[in-house]
């Protein structure tokens, strides 16, 4: 009938619509499921991707102390003894008692 079938991600007539946010799969029939806290699911596998300091199969996981970023992928250059290191951007912050001198944390006199 000349119809085509597309690649999973794509839909239409001609195949070159990608499949619109929150929808993956063969023709984008397939609707995301990802519950936690995602900002999208991959066009063709449905698989989650996570915000910024989540990880896990729905996004539902924060990320563990010295990592951060999407899918928690990064890893952070936070003396994790005198700092915190932000799950979302990696930033670095001093624990309480200790004060930011140059790049680093030291203890407050």
């Amino acid at each position: 009938d000349g119809s085509c079938e597309c690649f999973p991600g794509y839909g239409g007539e001609l195949c070159d619509k990608q499949c619109a946010a929150g929808y993956w799969g063969m023709d984008c029939t397939n609707k995301c499921t990802c519950t936690g806290h995602w900002t999208s699911c991959q066009v063709d596998t449905g698989s989650c991707v996570c915000a910024a300091g989540f990880t896990g199969e729905n996004c539902e996981h924060s990320c563990a102390a010295g990592v951060y970023g999407s899918n928690c992928v990064n890893q952070c250059s936070c003396d994790l003894t005198t700092s915190v290191c932000s799950p979302i951007d990696g930033s670095c912050e001093c624990k309480p008692g200790y004060i930011l001198q140059g790049n680093d944390c030291t203890i407050y006199p």
